[in-house]
């Protein structure tokens, strides 16, 4: 039975699941979040690997590092401001509303932040990080899968060296993003990440009718 100590707010409080306004996440929507996370991630990675490129070449040309160091400090810094570069790209798309849609983050008690707020840098982070090793491993595993089949079909042909990389390249790219948009629809969306669920709503608010309130206090 209903506590009938508790407030009418608390009685009224409606899990977001159960709102009007909230929309079953699908692959379309999933691709649009990829995307937005997707190019802005690639833009800001290229300019901060084209910046700690010039750096190291600056410092190799006064001697301060040795070639060995450029070359381990390009290939490194390659994957970790990629990755690093993420982490604000994705509080953005949290925040971001789409043109039907925005994500919304709320507790496993239905409790919902303002659609004002912006996700915490915790939650972003925790986002990302589910979002990140799923993404690697699941590429990893897709290359080895994909790629060694696809490589040795291509391989029958005999192409050059340069056209073996740039298939390598291309290849690399299609698994990343599928498995990016895999793991965004799958593993993200509609999903509990820590004490936090992840989940779509319409970007006009409706509210809810009565008969949507789920009582929160209940013996």
């Amino acid at each position: 039975m209903t506590d009938p100590a508790a407030s009418p707010a608390e009685t009224r409080q409606v899990h977001p699941s159960l709102r009007t306004d909230y929309i079953q996440p699908t692959l379309g929507y999933a691709l649009r979040i990829w995307w937005a996370l997707y190019w802005r991630t690639t833009a800001i990675s290229i300019v901060l690997i084209g910046l700690t490129s010039l750096a190291l070449k600056a410092m190799y040309e006064h001697a301060l590092i040795s070639a060995s160091v450029v070359i381990w400090g390009s290939r490194l810094s390659t994957y970790i401001l990629t990755y690093a570069a993420v982490i604000p790209v994705m509080r953005f798309v949290l925040h971001k509303r789409f043109n039907s849609f925005r994500i919304a983050l709320w507790s496993q008690d239905g409790q919902m932040s303002a659609p004002h707020e912006k996700p915490s840098w915790d939650r972003t982070i925790r986002v990302w990080w589910a979002y990140s090793w799923r993404t690697l491993i699941y590429s990893a595993v897709g290359v080895v899968v994909v790629g060694y089949p696809m490589s040795m079909m291509v391989g029958i042909f005999a192409p050059s060296p340069a056209v073996m990389r740039l298939f390598g390249m291309a290849l690399g790219f299609v698994v990343g993003a599928g498995m990016a948009l895999f793991v965004i629809y799958s593993s993200i969306l509609d999903e509990n990440i820590g004490d936090f669920h992840v989940g779509l709503l319409a970007s006009e608010a409706i509210e809810p009718t009565t008969s949507e309130a789920v009582p929160t206090s209940a013996v």
